[in-house]
């Protein structure tokens, strides 16, 4: 026998050693799967929360626009027509506005018009405002406008809450401003003015 040539005790220690790795490149490969998968479902959830955290963000700003914005552009037209302005009658023009706002066919001076204020003055604010609409509408293509409301019947927490002061036991008079759901999600829930 040659002293370059493994001896058979040699050829088996490494035949021993080289399955041993083998077995233990498997298992480690298994993990190695294991973990991929708990990664995979863990940033889908992650995903998710981007994703409900985007829609929270969102619902606020679109909130915010109405009951700040819209309700400023409400309060300067009813101070301009002398008569006292309650707050149905705050609530009925907030919600024409909103209507208005949210249709194709919304304009600055438009908006002006119905508002009976000079759009030289509001048009630019008016224009804004509209832009700013835009832009969270268009970052949910998928999101509705919803302003169907049964008239006269209770007023449903899941998907609507009362106007400000309204009695949430009291029924459904009209919509002030719409709920924003895609699907059957509401991100924002209509605001009701009841009896």
């Amino acid at each position: 026998m040659n002293d370059d040539e493994p001896s058979q005790r040699q050829i088996e220690i490494l035949s021993t050693w080289t399955r041993s790795l083998r077995s233990e490149l498997d298992r480690m490969r298994e993990i190695n799967l294991r973990l991929r998968r708990q990664l995979s479902t863990s940033n889908t959830g992650l995903q998710a929360d981007e994703e409900e955290n985007r829609h929270k963000h969102l619902s606020l700003r679109f909130a915010n626009l109405l009951q700040q914005s819209c309700r400023r552009l409400v309060a300067i037209s009813l101070a301009g027509t002398g008569e006292p302005a309650d707050a149905e009658r705050i609530a009925i023009e907030l919600s024409r506005v909103a209507r208005i706002l949210l249709s194709e066919s919304a304009s600055p001076a438009g908006l002006c018009r119905h508002l009976g204020l000079d759009p030289g003055t509001y048009g630019p604010d008016i224009g804004e405002l509209l832009l700013q609409i835009a832009a969270v509408a268009g970052s949910l293509p998928n999101a509705q406008w919803d302003f169907q409301a049964t008239i006269g019947a209770p007023l449903d927490a899941r998907r609507q809450a009362p106007w400000e002061t309204c009695d949430p036991g009291a029924p459904v008079k009209f919509v002030v401003t719409p709920s924003w759901r895609s699907g059957h999600r509401v991100h924002i829930r209509q605001t009701v003015y009841t009896d």
